[in-house]
Parts: C-alpha cells; structure tokens; sequence
C-alpha cells in the first residue's frame, strides 16, 4: 500500500506540470517566439525533475509519519484488549499481575510494605438474575469508580473477574492499617446504589495478603483469594488477613463440595421438623423442616457448615428439590394417620427462588404427593425481594397455587416497607437474633414490638423464631404474638418423635 500511495502522489504531480507546460508551449508558438519556446521549456522541465526528486522524498516521510501514526493506533488497541477490562476499563488480572510483579522488584531492595486486597461481593448474581446483566454491568461500572476513588497514585486496582476486584496497596505499615483500609473500602462499596430508579444495597468482603521477601505476584494473589474464601464462611462485610493455617481450609472446603456431592448421590442428607406452637392453647399449628446432614463418618453434621457451598456451587437446588418433596410426603403421612392437618414450613434459598421454573417445580411436588397446596408454606428471605416485580410476580403466583408465604429473617434486610404491603405473603418470621436479647437489649425489644404490631395492622400471622427462655416468651404474648418456635418448647426432632407430639398435641 506504501508503494502504490507514493506512485499515486507522484503521478499526480507530473501531470499537473505536464499540462502547465504544454499550455505554456501552446501560448508561445502562437507569439512564434521559437528560442523563448525552446528556453522555457527545458528549465520548465529541469523545474519538473527537482519536483519530482523533492515530492519523492516529502512522500516517503509523510508515509512513514502516517504508518508509525497507525501502527501506534494498532499496538495502543491491542494492549488497550490485552491489558484492560473493555466494561469498567480497569485494568484487567493480566495487568495486575504484570505491575504487582514490578512492583515485587522494585521493592525487594527496600523496606517498604506491600499487600493485595481482593474484594468479592456477596450475592452479586442475585443482582444478575433478578434485574438482568445489563443492570449488573452498570453497577460493576460504578463499583469500579467507587474503588478508583479509594486509592492513592501508588496503589494499583483492577477487576480479576466477574464482581472480583483486586487493589494492591505500598506503605501501610502495620496489620491494623491494613484492616482499617479494606474495611473503609469496604463501607464505601456497601453504600446505596441507585441504578434506574432501583436502590440497591450489595455486601462485600476482603481477602489480604502481605508481601514477603519470598512472595511472587502468583502467591500474593492466591493467598488474598484464600483469605477472601475463608472470610465469606464468617459472613458479610468482613474483611480476613491470610496466614499459613487457612490452607488446610481451603482443602477442607474443597473436599467438602466433593463430600456434598456425594451425600447428593447416596441421600444421606435426613430432615428435623421443629414445632411452632400457639401459646394460647399450646397446640402445635406448624412445624419447619430444617436438614441435616448425616454422614457415614462424620455423623450429623450442621446445614451452617454446608449450605453455605451448596448455595455456591449450585447444588442447592437438587438439596431444596429434594426437601420440599420430602417434607410433602411426610406432611400427607401424617395425615394419613390421622394426625392434625398443619402446615408445614421449607426454606428457599436465593438462587432457588429465582429460578424461572420454581413455581411448576412446586406444583409438581404436591400433584405427585396428594398434599394439598394450603399445608405448604414455603419461607423466603428479605434478600429475594431485591428484584421486586419479579418478586412479587413469582409470590403471586405461588398464592394464586394455594400455598403459604413467609418472610423468615424479618428485620435483617432491606425489604421496604412500602413494598411490603404489596407483597402476597401470609406470615412474618422475628429473626432469633432480636429475640435473644430482648429481654437485655431495649433495641431488640423496641424492634421486636414494633415488628409485631406492623404484622398486625397488615392483617399477617407473626411467629419468634429462636424462643428459649419463660422471659423471652412473657414479653412475646404480651406483645401478643401467639406462635412461637424454639428450644423452650422443643429442639428440631425427627419425624417419629414429632409424631409422638402430635398425637398428644400439647404443651401445656
């Protein structure tokens, strides 16, 4: 293309000379100036050459200026796809890596410190599935603005992946400081979002690791992964420094999810029921089917230790399938025995509920097990709601069915209230955190009440969760909320001890 551009200028050129020359010859002989004519013409031609030599070489310049111009451009949009996120226009993990392993050099030499911080958000793909990745993208972009802003001109941030970010961070001196700039980066990334009208209120957490004179960018990156996995297991917005020990963690958590799906495969996996009782007549008018895990070695084994990871992995949803049915079967059979008719409660997780098919997932599950939709009731957290059309088309839907609704957890969210009163729910669940304290903390009691008498002014059945005392529950009836559930009364126990307590049905 060089060749046939510097060909094209050149021969513009000598035509354009060409004709003046000729026009000139015309216009003498017609004066009959022969000598003139023969003069003219042979320095119009020595003009000519020296143009032609000249624009050569101006050509050949303005060319090369031009291919090193678009090289330029080329090689800038390769590093540009190379080294940077095309969403957030952060650098991406590549580059990341490439700086932190500059940065290693430079500082091996010196007493300066070092440490990688990398943040996850909790639960971002519930923002995914509800509102629509479009919707995740723009509040990735603003996230990444946020972080931009939490950083001096000698630290270095860039998106690893998905909702990962990683920050590295020069001159921090002492643990404590480091603690205190994840955990400030951290509140900064927890503020309220506002994206197209929706509020939006995200969690995060942090995993650190410090440089030391043995490290590569390799080990500090994993190492802050190690810290972030072993921190989310602690809950939201916590922020964890790695040490040696949470290795055998990560191997732990890992033979764990292969430990899960194995206990899928083999169903060792049982459920509790654990009774809710109406304190007025001591009856029990519900029960809630809570799993365990009984492994072959371990024994029972705590859902606090795995559903955590099922939920992760996915495999909550084989779990919760297998439990909703489960639970129907007993509920029939006890029925069938001639046993009260009550409900009984199963947990949704997040990633359950949002699946588009949960509805005729359920509908299946009571056609197959001849359990009528009313002894169903099916509990859900405040962080579903996130999505609150879809939330409440979905809820519709599994009321238009005949099944119950409860909001389990209530008060630990961000559920408003004003959406509330628009969703099709029948029960509200006290989290047991407030009624542990209600007797010692006048703020979990004033939530507590007020709780209680919102669930009474929206027409809403109300139980405490968590009651284990005679003082926890004098302060419950007089509030008047008249069912309850908790070890005061009974611990989860199996179907057969269950059955034992509802044929006498009363805890008086």
């Amino acid at each position: 293309m060089k060749k046939e551009l510097e060909a094209s200028i050149k021969t513009h050129r000598f035509l354009t000379i060409l004709i003046y020359i000729l026009l000139v010859n015309v216009w003498t002989m017609m004066g009959g100036e022969f000598w003139l004519l023969f003069s003219f013409s042979i320095v119009t031609i020595l003009i000519l050459v020296s143009f032609y030599i000249r624009d050569s070489k101006n050509t050949k310049n303005m060319l090369d200026l031009v291919i090193k111009s678009e090289r330029k451009k080329t090689e800038d949009n390769i590093k540009q796809l190379i080294y940077y996120d095309d969403l957030t226009g952060l650098p991406n993990r590549r580059l990341f890596q490439k700086h932190l392993d500059e940065v290693i050099q430079h500082i091996k030499t010196k007493k300066t410190n070092l440490a990688v911080v990398t943040i996850d958000i909790d639960r971002f793909k519930l923002v995914n599935d509800s509102l629509g990745h479009d919707f995740g993208n723009i509040l990735l972009m603003q996230m990444a603005e946020r972080l931009n802003r939490c950083i001096t001109e000698n630290d270095f941030v860039a998106r690893i992946e998905g909702d990962k970010f990683s920050i590295y961070l020069i001159g921090l001196n002492r643990s404590e400081e480091l603690e205190s700039k994840a955990f400030h980066i951290i509140q900064v990334m927890e503020e309220v979002y506002t994206i197209q009208n929706h509020k939006i209120h995200i969690s995060a957490c942090a995993g650190i690791s410090i440089y030391n004179h043995n490290a590569n960018a390799d080990l500090l990156i994993k190492q802050a992964d190690i810290a972030l996995y072993n921190v989310k297991e602690k809950g939201k917005s916590n922020v964890q420094i790695y040490t040696s020990s949470m290795n055998n963690t990560s191997l732990e958590r890992f033979n764990l999810e292969n430990d899960i799906r194995r206990a899928i495969e083999n169903e060792e996996f049982i459920l509790y029921y654990q009774p809710q009782i109406n304190t007025d007549t001591n009856e029990i008018v519900g029960v809630e089917a809570l799993i365990r895990w009984d492994d072959p070695i371990k024994g029972l084994i705590s859902p606090n230790q795995f559903i955590p990871i099922a939920e992760e992995s996915g495999m909550i949803i084989d779990i919760e399938n297998w439990v909703i049915k489960t639970a129907c079967e007993q509920n029939k059979a006890w029925q069938n025995e001639g046993l009260p008719k009550i409900p009984i409660s199963v947990n949704l997780s997040t990633r359950h509920f949002l699946q588009p098919n949960i509805v005729e997932m359920i509908t299946q599950v009571l056609e197959e097990t001849e359990l009528a939709p009313q002894f169903l009731n099916i509990e859900i957290t405040e962080s579903m709601t996130v999505d609150i059309d879809r939330a409440i088309i979905t809820l519709q839907k599994l009321k238009k069915l005949g099944v119950q609704i409860s909001i389990d957890d209530f008060g630990t969210g961000y559920s408003s209230l004003n959406y509330l009163k628009n969703f099709p729910i029948h029960k509200l669940k006290i989290d047991r955190s407030f009624v542990r304290d209600i007797k010692k903390d006048s703020n979990d009691a004033a939530i507590v009440s007020t709780i209680i008498s919102m669930a009474h002014h929206l027409n809403l059945e109300v139980i405490a969760e968590g009651v284990e005392s005679a003082e926890q529950l004098s302060y419950l009836n007089n509030k008047r909320c008249k069912i309850v559930q908790g070890y005061f009364f009974s611990p989860p126990i199996t179907a057969k001890q269950l059955h034992e307590k509802l044929l006498k049905n009363n805890f008086g």
